[in-house]
């Protein structure tokens, strides 16, 4: 029905980088391989959910998982703190793939 939304992660995460790209008044991010890494796998998610392959889900899922454990990994290696921890867009992340993942298998059983 809204399929549409199933994009909506990569979708905001880009116009962020974007807007603060504006305000900064740099766009080195575009050069980045993070940036074009992250965007492919979220929109490859976003492509699988739209086709109702719940495999989308899970790969979002294991997406934001993998940068909370980055993120904890990174600090407790090298025992910096973080200016701005990633599960305060990861976990969001991460309910949003759950409930994709439920609306996908219940309407696999319709």
């Amino acid at each position: 029905m809204f399929k549409t939304l199933y994009y909506v992660p990569a979708i905001i995460w880009t116009i962020l980088l974007l807007v603060s790209g504006m305000r900064v008044g740099e766009f080195e991010f575009l050069l980045s391989f993070v940036f074009w890494f992250n965007l492919a796998v979220m929109t490859m998610a976003g492509a699988l959910m739209h086709k109702s392959k719940i495999i989308g889900a899970y790969l979002g899922i294991a997406f934001g998982a993998g940068w909370i454990i980055y993120d904890i990994a990174y600090q407790f290696l090298t025992g910096y703190g973080r200016d701005f921890p990633n599960e305060i867009v990861c976990i969001p992340l991460i309910i949003y793939y759950i409930y994709c993942a439920i609306t996908i298998k219940t309407s696999l059983k319709k």
